[in-house]
């Protein structure tokens, strides 16, 4: 009678850990996402492409507005797919592959951390990892980000691991979890880690030597994913339709793309800002140079491949901040996390230049965010003519009250006070209050801001789709790319013609047309025929343009733009 409990207590005593930080990821990572519409831009794209995917049952080639995007993957589609198709189509399981890739990303820190230095290590870099915004942020929206760097990672300690340990195990997931990510986010999957290897290899005469077996185990886990992928992917379409999906992927290699940016030191604030304080605590611990001998390859790693993060961050400006900032939070987390543990085994103190950079950074973040409610009153005087979208932005911002403000102080004063208790030696109790607090901040401040920017954003927009979705008309959202009009109103898949916004716009169209234009780009209507301002919002501009009923015969010459 007592063995399904013993088994049952057995479980609980070996993965107690990774439970309690799955509930700690969905809590983070999950709460009021239902309830904020998806954003325009890379998320509405991703939850069209699922919705475009179900429709066509196209499996393999990505579309919007039911045109096929060549060189776009289709694996993170897939995972939209069938988390809508299983629980439904609320925003909360269209976010929700970043929400469980969130929660994987923090069991697998934990995990590298515990076996690699103790379960204390493990905690420390689990903390030190959340106290960017970058992972609170990514972790709740739509973005192959969050899982591509997760792959990233993992492939790279496994490869650590089979090398350090000949683990052949090891190494076979190495190149299976490298194929996945090449399937998910292209050539970056393969370039960053060649290089990070060849820079090791290079530089460490001490590394193990690279033997031919375990290459070809490497290779024989990275070719089956691909070879599968390959396989079915002929079933239903043409090598043709292969080639002009795999090789566009491949542009980041391109001279233009690979030899155009500034230096890496432009970028560098960056990173120490959006990853604070880890990137603070990183730079003090090679400022400290401390000698420990646990492992000391697996940090060569680490800190190789922040390095190889920065210098492509610098000539691959094809690929935004965003991107690289949330690359260095697995290596800066790491470093923060070693400093930690370091600072608990001598029982020593900060010093005084770690003091007052991070209480200077902790002050001004806190009063960004005190004076965030304000925006709208102050937006005027900011530095914002070549921007006009963010100024329009600002200016239509509608906070709930200046109390919400009062986070920004919470967070300031959180920190403060942690580094007060550090001074005093109580080391386990300040860094507590230090994670704690920029946790609770960072998600008290998504939960109050949010809502508040989606409206700004895009809240206009969404609700003039909604009103006109049960009408047999052409909704166009022009001057952009915008899916917003595919998803929120619905739209079927219809003739060439409707897919062309010249023809919609100049054309004798057959339905009446409802267009939406930022206020900054509304130039790109003029000369429209018939077209009627309904109202302005928020700086956006509403309009309709009525059916215009045609002789086919004559259509082809009237439905071209004047010059």
């Amino acid at each position: 009678m007592n063995k399904p409990n013993s088994k049952t207590q057995q479980l609980w005593s070996k993965y107690q850990a990774e439970i309690f930080i799955t509930i700690i990821g969905l809590l983070l990572f999950v709460p009021y996402t239902q309830s904020l519409p998806l954003i325009e831009g890379q998320e509405l794209n991703l939850a069209e492409k699922s919705r475009e995917m179900w429709l066509t049952k196209e499996w393999w080639i990505p579309q919007i507005g039911f045109k096929k995007i060549w060189g776009d993957l289709p694996l993170f589609s897939w995972l939209i797919t069938i988390c809508t198709q299983l629980l439904g189509d609320n925003p909360l399981f269209f976010r929700l592959p970043n929400a469980i890739s969130g929660v994987f990303t923090l069991i697998m820190i934990y995990r590298m951390g515990k076996s690699l230095h103790g379960i204390r290590m493990g905690w420390l870099w689990l903390g030190s990892y959340l106290t960017s915004f970058l992972p609170h942020f990514f972790f709740r929206f739509i973005n192959p980000i969050p899982l591509h760097h997760l792959l990233f990672f993992s492939a790279l300690y496994y490869f650590y691991i089979g090398i350090h340990k000949k683990s052949d195990k090891n190494l076979l997931l190495c190149g299976f979890l490298t194929a996945l990510n090449l399937l998910l986010a292209g050539s970056e999957a393969l370039i960053i880690p060649i290089v990070v290897m060849v820079v090791i290899y290079t530089i460490n005469r001490k590394m193990p030597p690279f033997k031919a077996t375990q290459f070809t185990l490497i290779l024989m886990g990275f070719c089956a994913p691909i070879l599968i992928y390959c396989v079915f992917f002929l079933m239903q379409h043409s090598i043709e339709d292969l080639a002009l999906s795999v090789f566009p992927n491949m542009s980041l290699m391109d001279r233009y793309h690979s030899y155009h940016g500034p230096i890496p030191s432009t970028h560098l604030w960056l990173i120490i800002a959006a990853c604070f304080p880890m990137s603070l605590l990183a730079i003090a611990y090679f400022i400290s140079n401390i000698n420990e001998q646990r492992n000391k390859l697996f940090k060569k790693f680490m800190a190789i491949t922040l390095w190889v993060i920065l210098i492509l961050f610098a000539f691959l400006p094809s690929k935004n901040w965003f991107y690289f900032n949330a690359l260095a939070l697995f290596p800066l987390s790491y470093f923060s996390g070693l400093y930690l543990n370091q600072i608990f085994l001598q029982k020593r103190t900060f010093p005084v230049w770690l003091y007052s950079s991070i209480s200077l950074m902790a002050i001004i973040f806190g009063v960004g965010l005190y004076i965030l409610p304000k925006l709208a009153e102050i937006s005027g005087v900011l530095p914002l003519e070549d921007y006009p979208l963010i100024r329009q932005m600002f200016e239509t911002l509608k906070f709930n009250g200046e109390q919400d403000g009062i986070i920004g102080l919470l967070y300031t004063a959180g920190i403060l006070y942690g580094l007060y208790l550090m001074e005093r030696k109580k080391i386990t109790f300040a860094v507590e209050i230090i994670f704690f607090s920029i946790v609770l901040s960072i998600q008290f401040s998504l939960y109050r801001y949010l809502p508040v920017v989606e409206e700004a954003y895009q809240g206009p927009a969404l609700r003039f789709i909604k009103a006109h979705k049960a009408e047999d008309c052409y909704i166009l959202a022009s001057g952009t790319n915008n899916a917003s009009p595919l998803f929120y109103g619905q739209q079927q898949k219809s003739g060439p013609k409707s897919q062309s916004a010249d023809w919609l716009l100049f054309g004798n169209i057959d339905k009446d047309l409802y267009i939406y234009i930022r206020k900054e780009q509304h130039f790109r209507v003029r000369g429209v025929r018939n077209l009627r301002l309904i109202y302005e919002e928020n700086g956006f501009y509403f309009y309709h343009r009525p059916a215009v009923h045609q002789d086919p015969e004559k259509e082809k010459a009237t439905s071209s733009p004047k010059p």
